[in-house]
């Protein structure tokens, strides 16, 4: 499922591969970490960490349809980012170009 408007442009060029990004994180995570990944989307960075190790993934889009997708796959979904909730790892591939200067200092802020 494309879920932004990006994964529909088959010609143009991205700067992150995301199997190459998840293949760099997967280093710096171990089995039983708690995870969050902010802009979600469809939770593929979990289906592919999950092939490798044990994790708590707790998603978190502004996209409405991830919840539902998160949650299908069993993975705990945020509705805000105002939470107590500590992890050990906190991912966020291609988030900040869609912000403004103010919302990147606010995610920059909460993680």
């Amino acid at each position: 499922m494309k879920m932004h408007q990006w994964q529909c442009r088959k010609n143009e060029f991205s700067l992150v591969d995301n199997k190459k990004a998840a293949k760099i994180a997967l280093k710096y995570i171990k089995n039983g970490y708690k995870i969050l990944d902010i802009g979600c989307g469809d939770c593929s960075f979990f289906d592919f960490i999950k092939k490798y190790k044990k994790i708590d993934a707790y998603g978190f889009d502004v996209v409405k349809e991830s919840e539902n997708i998160a949650k299908k796959k069993r993975y705990h979904f945020l509705k805000s980012l105002n939470t107590k909730e500590k992890f050990d790892v906190i991912t966020m591939f291609e988030v900040i170009e869609h912000l403004d200067l103010n919302g990147k200092i606010e995610y920059v802020k909460i993680v």
